[in-house]
């Protein structure tokens, strides 16, 4: 209970002196996934941190980042075009599927019924 409290009084002082003692953060800014790449871009001499493909405007004639609702927005937008074009391209195949087995019911109605194996007697 001392050890603790010891502690707990080091980390609100700052005092780090134990190292066993130390707080480390479980999850970093490394840690991210990797295909989020965070850029540095500079427009008229400001330095903005932001994904790539993050735009930036200017709003009430200051340069910044785009809110994060249009960012958002943009973004959803983009994966609502991707699942259109992948909806209709599974409807295409359904009815290529369809045509298929339309075909394939065709060609089996059209052969002769299989013949039983004649069984031998004992």
């Amino acid at each position: 209970m001392r050890l603790v409290l010891l502690a707990l009084c080091l980390c609100v002082c700052g005092l780090d002196c134990f190292p066993a003692f130390r707080i480390v953060p479980v999850f970093s800014e490394e840690s991210r996934d990797e295909k989020e790449e965070i850029i540095v871009r500079e427009q008229k001499g400001l330095r903005f941190k932001l994904p790539a493909d993050w735009p930036i405007e200017r709003h009430d004639g200051v340069l910044s980042p785009v809110p994060v609702e249009k960012y958002l927005s943009l973004k959803f937008s983009a994966i609502n075009v991707r699942l259109d074009s992948m909806e209709e391209r599974i409807s295409s195949l359904e009815q290529r599927l369809r045509l298929l087995e339309q075909e394939l019911r065709a060609v089996r109605n059209s052969l002769p019924a299989p013949r039983e194996p004649e069984r031998k007697s004992l």
